[in-house]
C-alpha cells in the first residue's frame, strides 16, 4: 500500500509537474499567437497604405490631365472670343473711318470748298 501511495504521489507530481509544463506552453502559445496577430495586423496596414499611395498617384496624374485639358479648352474659347474681338474691332474701325470720311466732306461742304455737282 505504501509503494501504491509512493507511486501515485509520484505519478501526482508528475502530472502537476506536466500540467504546470503544459500550462507554460499554453501561455506562450497565446502570446505568441497575440504578437503574430499584432504583426499580421501591421503588415495589413502597411500593405493598405502603400496600396492607397499607389492608387492614388494614378488618380492624381488623371487630374493633372483634365486640369491640363480644362486649360487647353479655356485657352480655346479665349482664342475663339480674341477672333470674333478683332474682328468688331476690325468692322468697327471701317465705320470710323467712313464716319471720318462723311465728316471731312460734311466740313468742306459747310467751309465751302467742295464745289457741288
Amino acid at each position: 500500500m505504501v509503494r501504491v501511495l509512493l507511486t501515485e504521489a509520484t505519478a501526482e507530481t508528475v502530472h502537476a509537474r506536466t500540467f504546470a509544463a503544459a500550462q507554460k506552453a499554453e501561455s506562450k502559445y497565446h502570446e505568441a499567437k497575440v504578437q503574430a496577430a499584432e504583426a499580421c495586423a501591421r503588415a495589413e496596414a502597411c500593405v493598405l497604405e502603400e496600396r492607397m499611395k499607389s492608387e492614388g498617384k494614378p488618380a492624381e496624374v488623371k487630374a493633372q490631365g483634365e486640369h491640363v485639358e480644362s486649360g487647353r479648352q479655356t485657352v480655346g474659347e479665349l482664342e475663339w472670343h480674341l477672333v470674333v474681338c478683332a474682328r468688331e474691332v476690325g468692322r468697327l474701325c471701317i465705320i470710323k473711318a467712313t464716319d471720318e470720311r462723311e465728316r471731312r466732306v460734311k466740313i468742306m461742304e459747310l467751309s465751302g470748298e467742295v464745289s457741288e455737282g
